[in-house]
């Protein structure tokens, strides 16, 4: 089957309701920057360990603080291009713009999906550029540039970076959000995240349970995607997206 006709199908399958879009590195990685876990990325640069823990940010805070300037520069570079992150990522607000969209889950802490002007975004794992009181919990928007933790705007109490890191529990709100949408969401569309990766491993099943079909492009576990009886479209997520979009438009 031709992806033309691959696409077609994909169309058809998510044309009976608002749609849940599920996102992961491969969606990152179509602005060209590398995900942090990943070959290139911020932990070949930097100690996962002494950075993205919080042992490590207690212990080592200028080299942590030193991580996160990093990532945020990266990121915030990514968005500034011309256009937006990626043609995917204008593709995804063009389909949220459309009325099509209930709401993105993404799996990275790159903040670029809200960037690109989706609102509906739940943030499994936080995001680079937002940052949280220690003291009062409020958050409030990351500085232009910060070489050690920014004050609280609220109480003065240092600021640390709202993601999730490794050894912390996950927060309850964006996977509420997350169950919110499946349930009762009319498709699932799949971008490049890692199927087999808690908790975003059991929202196929859940979203085949409400009746909905998944669409899967990019870099997917296939075997995911064919046990909910799925479709997925391997290929260049700037070329996929936007074309499947025009074809729901």
């Amino acid at each position: 089957m031709t992806s033309e006709s691959q696409l077609e199908l994909a169309a058809q399958a998510l044309r009976g309701g608002r749609i849940v879009v599920l996102a992961g590195a491969g969606l990152l990685a179509a602005t060209g920057l590398a995900p942090p876990e990943r070959r290139g990325g911020l932990w070949d640069q930097y100690d996962v360990v002494k950075c993205a823990t919080p042992q490590g940010l207690s212990r080592h805070p200028e080299l942590a603080w030193t991580a996160f300037a990093a990532w945020l520069d990266q990121v915030r570079s990514t968005a500034r291009q011309a256009g937006g992150p990626s043609a995917a990522h204008r593709a995804l607000a063009q389909l949220d713009a459309l009325g099509k969209l209930r709401g993105v889950v993404t799996s990275t802490t790159d903040g670029l999906v809200r960037s690109s002007g989706v609102q509906r975004v739940a943030e499994l794992f936080g995001a680079i550029d937002r940052l949280r009181c220690t003291e009062c919990r409020q958050r409030q928007d990351a500085p232009e540039a910060f070489d050690g933790p920014p004050a609280c705007v609220h109480c003065g109490a240092p600021t640390r970076p709202d993601l999730v890191l490794f050894g912390e529990e996950m927060p309850r709100e964006p996977r509420e959000r997350t169950a919110g949408w499946v349930y009762g969401g009319g498709g699932l569309l799949v971008l490049g995240a890692d199927l087999t990766r808690p908790p975003i491993h059991r929202i196929p099943e859940e979203m085949m349970q409400e009746g909905g079909r998944t669409v899967a492009l990019g870099e997917v576990e296939s075997a995911a995607v064919s046990r909910v009886r799925g479709i997925h479209i391997a290929g260049d997520l700037n070329l996929l997206l936007p074309d499947l979009v025009s074809r729901l438009s």
